[in-house]
Parts: structure tokens; sequence; C-alpha cells
């Protein structure tokens, strides 16, 4: 339609022209020195157009060919980029649908020619990994970051991520830390040194990016306090375990309220503290006492029997007003008969042991019992009381209370 629109237009202005030319055909003169040259109008016009479209499409064909190696060059660039995302495509397909020997072959054939060959390397080392070849996955993500320079956080976060899948959090934790210096807000790199401190129960450092975690949200708030409570009681153990005291009161007045509320912690601080410090029966008899008004809890219960202060009388009194509501608690049966123990009661100490057993036999309340028979010169009762000990299942005491299901994250009190 266009063609046809310009034809008539140029039938037409022809014909014009002509009938121009007819009317007057008018006269062109060119004098240069001795040279003369004259010609009619429509001639001289005619004579230019021709002279402009020879020149306009000599200059387009002297452009044409010397644009030749450009245009060459753009299209073998466009074929060649044509090749590698059709190989890349493939390999990504292979790699999605689990066929990994494929998949490494197509992500690797046009690698050397992308121009983002990290994507390549990056997505061949997943299929290496998967195939078991630690060796060439290390290899493919080397090449990279040398490839490009700017992938060293996605080859790193990648490299990481294989060690903790793997089980080599040491690994992770070294290639998460320098990236972590280069990159201390990225939200990956805080989430997967999270993990790599968890798995390495280096609570101190999950300690110090937890702020940093819950402003860059990759931890909610309820988790963040969970993380918290894990940390505080991971730093707890370990300072029981050095029977530190000094370290054991610096972290419980350093934790927040929510963890020193939480029934596990403060369950294995007062059984650690006690042990580090056996004159810290009065701290601990205050804070068991207060978390037992708030909630009572079998385990904190347990572990107030285990606490000596140089008041075992107060101690006694305040578990017998525990009793009134809870008068068939096999533990506090058990808690209140070595309190009795300890204020040298031993008819009620015995009638305590035998009630608790009498609901709830354990391996830990024949012990008690025997200790006490023992005590009294009754040593046929008392080595029946270790027989039947012995009998039960292993491991099945009320020591085991505090942690018998303890989930990865801590609950904590209200």
């Amino acid at each position: 339609m266009r063609v046809l629109f310009v034809g008539l237009l140029v039938l037409v202005a022809t014909v014009a022209a002509v009938l121009f030319a007819q009317q007057d055909t008018g006269q062109v003169m060119i004098a240069y020195r001795d040279w003369t040259v004259e010609s009619s109008l429509v001639l001289f016009v005619a004579a230019l157009l021709i002279l402009f479209v020879a020149l306009y499409f000599l200059l387009r064909f002297t452009g044409g060919v010397l644009s030749l190696p450009r245009r060459v060059a753009r299209w073998r660039r466009r074929r060649r980029e044509a090749r590698v995302r059709h190989t890349y495509l493939r390999g990504m397909t292979a790699l999605a649908e689990g066929r990994w020997i494929e998949a490494e072959k197509w992500l690797l054939k046009e690698a050397a020619r992308s121009d983002k060959p990290a994507l390549h390397y990056l997505a061949a080392a997943q299929a290496a990994d998967a195939q078991g070849s630690l060796v060439r996955r290390d290899s493919y993500l080397r090449s990279a970051t040398q490839h490009d320079p700017d992938a060293d956080i996605a080859a790193g976060l990648a490299q990481a991520g294989y060690y903790l899948q793997h089980q080599q959090a040491g690994d992770a934790r070294s290639v998460l830390g320098r990236l972590h210096v280069a990159q201390p807000k990225h939200p990956v790199v805080l989430k997967r040194l999270m993990q790599a401190f968890v798995n390495l129960k280096e609570w101190q450092g999950l300690l110090e990016i937890l702020p940093d975690l819950q402003k860059r949200g990759v931890v909610t708030a309820v988790h963040a306090e969970e993380l918290q409570g894990m940390a505080y009681h991971g730093l707890i153990l370990e300072a029981g375990q050095r029977k530190d005291k000094e370290r054991l009161h610096q972290l419980w007045q350093e934790a927040p309220r929510g963890v020193r509320r939480n029934e596990d912690v403060l369950f294995d601080y007062t059984r650690l503290l006690m042990d580090a410090d056996p004159q810290a029966g009065a701290e601990l008899d205050e804070l068991i006492a207060d978390a037992l008004q708030r909630r009572w809890s079998d385990a904190l219960v347990y572990a107030y029997g285990l606490i000596h202060t140089q008041n075992p009388a107060a101690q006694l009194a305040q578990a017998e007003r525990w009793l009134k509501h809870h008068s068939t608690n096999p533990v506090l049966l058990l808690t209140l008969g070595r309190l009795c123990v300890r204020n040298r009661l031993w008819g009620k100490a015995r009638s305590y042991l035998e009630a608790s057993l009498g609901i709830d036999p354990q391996a830990e309340g024949y012990r008690e019992l025997g200790g006490l028979l023992e005590r009294l010169n009754n040593k046929g009762a008392a080595l029946e009381c270790y027989r039947k000990a012995l009998t039960l299942v292993p491991g099945k005491t009320f020591a085991a209370l505090a942690h018998a299901q303890q989930p990865l994250l801590l609950p904590l009190l209200p």
C-alpha cells in the first residue's frame, strides 16, 4: 500500500513537471572562463535529481561496505549470545530435573563466552555438589569469582551453604566471617552466619549479630527472643562446666527477664551454680520460689530440693505450703523427703519418700529411701531399695525432667 502511494505521487509529480515544461521550458546557462553550457530548465533539474539519487545510493553503498565488519561482528555476537542462552537454559532445565551430569556439561559448554559466566559456574557447582564431587564444586566456585569479581558474595554464600549442608560449620564460619567483614549488613550473610554459630554453639557470636538479624528482618522479634534464650542458656552451660561462678553470676545479670524466666535456663543455672558456689543457696531459693509462684514446674520443684541454704527449716516450710495444692505430686514429695533429711526429720522424710514411690516409682526415689534407711541402721530394707533402683529403666529419673524433650528453641514462661 505504501509503495503504491509513493508511485502514485511520483507519477503525479512527473505529469505536473511535463505540463510545466510544455508551457515554459526555460533556459539555464553556466559559464566558466571560456566554457559555456546551456540547457533547458527541465533537463537541468532532471540531471540534478539523477545526480542526487546517484550520489545518495553511492554514499549508502559506501557506508554499507564500510559498516560490513561491524554488522558481521554484531551478527556473530547475537548468534553467540543465542547459543550461550540456549546452553544455559538447557543446563538449568537439567539441573531443575536432577540430571546432574547433563546439567554440568551444558552449563560449562559456553560459560567462557557468556557475559555473566559466574551464573554458569555457580549452577555448575551445584550440579557437582549433587554428584558428590567437592573438588570440582570448589573449582567452579573459584572460577566464578575469577571471571566476575562482583560475584564474590554470591560464590561465598554458595560455598558456605554447601559447608553447612555437609555439617562443616567450622569451614562455613570462616567463609562467612570474611563475607561479614565485607558486607556487615547483608541479610543472607547474617542468616547463614547465624546458622553457623548455632551449629558450632558459638553463643557469644550469635548474641553479637542478633540486633542486626532483627534490624535487617532476618528473624522476627519472637524468633530473636528464642535465639537469645538459646544463646544465654548455652553460655550458662559452658560457664557451669568450668565451674566459673563469677561468669555464671554475670550472665544471669546480663540476661533479659524473659530468659531468666525460662524454666530450662533457671533449672540449669540452679544446679550449675550450686555446684560452682555452694554459698549461693539463698539466692537460688528466692529465684525458684518466685518462679514457682508464677507457674508450677516439676523441674524447678526438683531443683529446689537440691539447694542447700543456711535455713533448711524455712525451705521445708515453703515446700510444705506447695503441698496444699499438689499433694499427690511425686516430685514435690521427693523434694520434701530430701528437705526432711536435711532437717534430720527421719520419720517424716521416710513418709514423704514412700509416698512419692507409691505414686511414681523411680530409681532416684529408691536410692534416697535406701540412703535414709541406711542412716537408720535398717540395712536389709536399704539393700532392698537399692535392688529395686537397679531394676528400673536406666536414665528414667527425675533429673531428666527439664531436658526430657527439650526443643531447639526454648519456650519462655509467661
